[in-house]
């Protein structure tokens, strides 16, 4: 028991050591400037309307019973996905605080609070639009290269494995010779 409480300790003093509250709310800063927080409201959103669907919510047929105790279920899976994302926000306020340096997080907050910073952000959905039909492309050039390559390393292989061994005992047999 000590043994396990001096570890405990000693896990608790190296969190609260790293944990620099000037670090930490710059880290906060930077998370926000970078929507990171907002990731995790718009993943919320997603399971909200996925879990709505699963539970019929929309549903014409359902009773006032049904209807209430599928509310309640909902609003519960709300509650759980506000307090995960509470937690997931300050686990990556921990980890940019952790990975980053002062200085670093001032740079990146400074960046991404101005105007061209912002227009990254807005900006990245255009990027990605653009980048897809680039990738597809050279997934279709690439495709048929590493089957090849895999076909070639399949045929390597195989033609590197030793010929199967005769069982122990058994006869050996030897077809007889057409040359006179």
């Amino acid at each position: 028991m000590r043994k396990c409480s001096f570890f405990l300790l000693l896990g608790l003093a190296s969190v609260l050591s790293a944990a620099d509250p000037a670090q930490l709310q710059l880290a906060r800063d930077v998370v926000i400037a970078t929507q990171g927080d907002k990731n995790f409201d718009r993943l919320t959103a997603q399971i909200t309307q996925q879990s709505a669907q699963a539970l019929n919510l929309t549903s014409v047929s359902l009773t006032p019973a049904q209807r209430d105790a599928a509310v309640k279920v909902q609003e519960q899976i709300i509650a759980l996905l506000t307090e995960n994302n509470k937690a997931s926000v300050e686990k990556l306020v921990a980890i940019y605080a952790e990975v980053y340096t002062e200085p670093e997080l001032k740079a990146l907050k400074t960046f991404f609070e101005s105007t061209e910073g912002k227009a990254f952000f807005e900006k990245l959905p255009q990027v990605g639009q653009r980048m897809q039909p680039a990738q597809q492309a050279m997934m279709a050039e690439l495709m048929p290269k590493l089957k090849k390559m895999i076909e070639d390393g399949r045929a390597a292989q195989t033609a590197a494995a030793p010929a199967p061994a005769a069982p122990a005992g058994a006869p050996v047999f030897t077809l007889p010779s057409n040359k006179p």
